[in-house]
């Protein structure tokens, strides 16, 4: 069973982790960490199972590339939500949220909502 992980990039902030099941349900959602090793470890570690992680992320700037290498040398999968399929989830959330920011429990249930529309990073 595959364990989605999405990822709110952050720039300058902390990131934020929801880590959901195969269904939608949430195990845990808004943990905050930053990319250094011990926060990955720490987010790494309180995870249900790491037999199959999926970490779903934005592109945000160059601010994924460390995470999606260290997440991929720990044996997750790695896929980014295209740059249109999040701008068409962006529409639709701000119409429906404060904001329209695509937060973290929206990207660890995007392979739910769109399954093929997930590219998974390779080397």
């Amino acid at each position: 069973m595959r364990l989605p992980l999405g990822i709110d990039v952050a720039c300058r902030a902390s990131h934020r982790a929801t880590c959901t099941d195969a269904t939608g349900e949430i195990h845990f959602s808004g943990r905050r960490f930053t990319t250094i090793p011990t926060d990955l470890e720490r987010l790494w570690g309180s995870l249900p199972t790491t037999d199959a992680v999926v970490v779903i992320m934005e592109p945000t700037r160059n601010a994924w590339v460390p995470l999606a290498a260290w997440f991929q040398c720990h044996g997750a999968k790695v896929v980014l939500a295209p740059p249109e399929q999040s701008a068409d989830l962006r529409d639709y959330y701000s119409k429906h949220a404060k904001n329209d920011r695509l937060d973290s429990r929206v990207l660890a249930r995007l392979p739910l909502l769109h399954p093929e529309g997930l590219r998974e990073l390779s080397d």
